[in-house]
């Protein structure tokens, strides 16, 4: 029984009209199968590779740059030793950001915790798949 819709009319499992061109009608390709994945409503059928080893390698040269910049700050603050001023630095942000530029020490700990900020979110992110929760019993 003809409805005098076109074939290419999609229609879901009822014979509804859907309104969204059907995966079948696209392209052969990335384009079909792109339409076809996103038409799924469960997302059962979107399989992507998820390149581990390669996300597992740049999470541990983030972390080794994020290391080596937590090392260097540390070792900014042991060498404060007992100059109260530079001391000073270490305990106020605001203090910190305007003495950059004045003292070799200020200068380093300001650039320093700037790269941090720019290491650690997407080393967070990256870690986040690899952390399992914690799960108390």
């Amino acid at each position: 029984m003809s409805t005098g819709d076109d074939e290419e009319t999609p229609r879901d499992f009822d014979g509804r009209t859907t309104g969204r061109k059907h995966w079948r009608y696209f392209a052969l390709g990335f384009l079909q199968y792109a339409a076809y994945i996103v038409s799924d409503e469960d997302k059962s059928n979107a399989i992507y590779r998820r390149f581990g080893r390669l996300v597992a390698r740049n999470l541990l040269h983030l972390e080794a740059e994020v290391c080596k910049l937590e090392k260097r700050l540390d070792e900014l603050n042991r060498l404060l030793g007992s100059n109260k001023k530079e001391q000073a630095l270490t305990c106020s942000w605001d203090y910190l950001q305007d003495a950059a530029g004045t003292t070799p020490f200020a200068s380093e700990a300001y650039k320093l915790i700037l790269d941090l900020r720019t290491f650690l979110p997407p080393y967070c992110k990256q870690h986040e798949p690899f952390s399992k929760p914690c799960i108390l019993l």
